[in-house]
């Protein structure tokens, strides 16, 4: 098994991009969404939740993405700032979108499912120009997960988010020296890729690794 080595001197541990969202997670378990009239809010995305977890586990952290300009975006940021998150660059959209929405159906222990509402959320519209390249090189480790934001918005525009969604198709996009993981959650892919391409296998056993999410299309996701 090959090891990932990160780069020393460097000021943040971990640095993740994507998906900020709201969870609302049923109260009532053992029946279905039709059935089920309370939910808890937590900030969701799973870039968010790994990134949290990074920062409880005591690494100095930080979040690029976007957020609503409305009570549940600010509900994001403050949370993220609570537990010790940089949310220096998680930029508050302008254009009137909203913040994305995850239901949770618990319908037995073995047995759940989850309802997004996605349209015109302010996660996926971050653009390249919102990126700060200066807050990824100052990172031990970069995380991109999730669906959002848009690949179409970095496609080809030859400024940082390109280099990123390239990194989650072939490994080749990031920065000497910045290493990137690829775990599929579903299993159909678990590798751990290095600048380069180099292949690292069974990241799960290792104990630096650090679980990516998004499928095998990498930042395009599913919807």
């Amino acid at each position: 098994m090959s090891y990932v080595s990160f780069a020393a001197g460097k000021p943040l541990d971990f640095v993740a991009v994507g998906r900020l969202c709201i969870d609302l997670n049923a109260n009532e378990i053992n029946r279905p969404m039709e059935e089920t009239m309370t939910f808890t809010k937590y900030v969701g995305g799973s870039p968010a939740n790994i990134t949290i977890g990074m920062s409880r586990l005591g690494l100095r952290t930080a979040f690029i993405g976007k957020v609503a300009d409305d009570q549940m975006g600010r509900f994001i940021t403050d949370y993220l700032e609570r537990n010790r998150i940089s949310t220096e660059n998680v930029v508050t959209d302008r254009t009137g979108a909203v913040t994305g929405l995850a239901f949770t159906e618990i319908k037995s222990p073995s047995e759940c499912s989850i309802l997004m509402y996605r349209d015109n959320a302010a996660d996926l519209l971050l653009s390249p120009l919102e990126v700060r390249e200066d807050l990824i090189a100052e990172a031990k480790l970069l995380l991109i997960s999730g669906d959002g934001p848009r690949e179409e918005s970095f496609e080809g525009s030859g400024i940082p988010g390109a280099g990123l969604c390239q990194e989650t198709r072939d490994g080749r996009g990031l920065r000497p020296g910045l290493p990137a993981v690829h775990l599929d959650l579903q299993g159909r892919n678990r590798s751990l890729l290095q600048p380069g391409g180099r292949e690292v296998r069974h990241p799960a056993r290792h104990p630096r690794g650090v679980r990516y999410d998004g499928g095998a299309r990498g930042q395009s996701g599913r919807r």
